[in-house]
């Protein structure tokens, strides 16, 4: 992966984004340290298409595990370890 500072990025965008569009994604660095990664479209939607929230993701693998004949989190060793706050976790808002 090709790696520049945000200042040699910024003269050398259009080169950088046809670098993008040809799937070699480029690492952009300020003061050395990888602040981002400038990628494809194609590969953006690739890496974000399987993404779900964690509730859609316990919900499905509660499923998952139903089908199985596994009960899991229903036993009371669990139930201590459950989130106890008012406050939602940010996806169930």
């Amino acid at each position: 992966m090709a790696e520049m500072s945000i200042a040699e990025a910024k003269s050398r965008f259009a080169e950088l984004v046809h670098q993008a569009e040809a799937g070699q994604p480029v690492r952009i660095t300020r003061r050395g340290r990888a602040v981002a990664v400038l990628v494809s479209e194609a590969d953006y939607v690739r890496l974000n298409a399987g993404r779900v929230g964690l509730l859609a993701y316990t919900q499905a693998w509660r499923a998952e595990a139903a089908q199985a004949g596994l009960a899991l989190l229903e036993t009371p060793d669990w139930a201590d370890l459950r989130d106890q706050s008012e406050r939602p976790a940010p996806d169930l808002a």
